[in-house]
């Protein structure tokens, strides 16, 4: 099986069609370098002051957990000139061997998807800007599908070069596994006696890049640009590898990894641009559908380019790639 993305043209200085492919590091757009030490970044609370429960099934309230926890916002010189103090609710799914998953509930609400003309280093494929409605709460992946989670799903032996505790997201995977691990997945929790049914999938390519977002219409969720205080990326040869999870902070809903350590397949047939795109928030699907799939969120190989909230790439189906993984997303039925 090949195992390199469609081929793609690399782009003419931006805006441009695709972004590319190959193996070398794509050109660095990061902030220029300071030697000066800033001062502690400033702490700010925003807890919601309502019970954001209120609108969904008892079912799934009588599972969800409040965490609270940090997130910050950068200059545009990549320094942290915030902190910010907040609280969000999750499910945690129970997998065999004490394995936990943590689902992080999202709630609805508009957003314009998509670069805007003025976004710096935009390409083509990420227009036209668009304004869609997540209709309904949703549950997104705290973090990206770990070793220890995939196995703990779909059996000891299914992830190769395991890390030994486990904690480092799943890489070289398709979009056909994907679907199978989401398949297995609703098959285990669907069996406990809770009475709550819950449909596990990838997510559409709007939720995700409304999820990672989380309010925000800056480049990044951490403002204009990213600095490695932040997020795993190519940034002048550090990691060069994925980061396990905990390692940097989350957006403001909670949500860690959006920006680098791995690209992360959607459920939607790629398209070259939004027009005509569902505004809904659905899956955008043809039909019948192509082998051709989105994927989100630039990775550990790429600059701060490729990991901007708008960016995205194609790949097919079933290539199995070092710099992909996933994380899933879940709908009470």
């Amino acid at each position: 099986m090949s195992k390199s993305k469609p081929p793609q043209s690399p782009p003419p200085p931006p805006p441009s069609s695709e972004p590319p492919t190959s193996s070398e590091p794509p050109p660095s757009s990061e902030p220029p370098p300071t030697t000066e030490a800033p001062p502690p970044a400033p702490l700010s609370t925003e807890v919601p002051p309502y019970d954001p429960r209120d609108e969904i099934d008892s079912k799934v309230r009588a599972r969800e957990q409040a965490f609270d926890f940090k997130t910050v916002q950068l200059d545009e010189r990549g320094q942290i000139v915030k902190q910010i103090h907040t609280r969000v609710w999750q499910l945690v799914e129970s997998l065999r061997g004490g394995v936990k998953l943590e689902m992080v509930r999202i709630p609805k609400g508009e957003f314009d998807m998509g670069a805007s003309e003025s976004e710096k280093d935009r390409n083509n494929n990420e227009s036209p800007q668009h304004s869609v409605a997540i209709e309904k709460d949703f549950y997104f992946g705290k973090f990206l599908v770990t070793q220890a989670q995939y196995e703990a799903v779909m059996g000891e032996g299914s992830v190769e070069n395991f890390n030994e505790t486990g904690q480092y997201p799943v890489a070289d995977i398709s979009w056909d596994d994907t679907q199978k691990f989401c398949e297995k997945l609703t098959e285990i929790s669907n069996k406990r006696e809770s009475g709550l049914k819950l449909q596990y999938r990838l997510p559409s390519e709007a939720e995700w890049e409304y999820a990672c977002r989380a309010g925000t219409t800056t480049p990044f969720y951490f403002g204009e640009t990213l600095s490695p205080e932040v997020a795993n990326y190519y940034h002048q040869g550090m990691n060069r590898m994925t980061t396990p999870k905990g390692k940097f902070p989350p957006n403001r809903w909670g949500l860690q990894d959006m920006h680098g350590n791995l690209w992360e397949w959607c459920q939607d047939d790629y398209h070259a641009s939004y027009q005509d795109a569902p505004t809904n928030g659905n899956a955008w699907v043809d039909e019948p559908p192509n082998d051709i799939k989105i994927l989100r969120g630039g990775s550990w190989n790429y600059s701060p380019t490729y990991c901007r909230s708008a960016s995205r790439i194609r790949c097919n189906r079933d290539f199995r790639l070092s710099d992909d993984g996933f994380r899933v997303a879940v709908s009470p039925q």
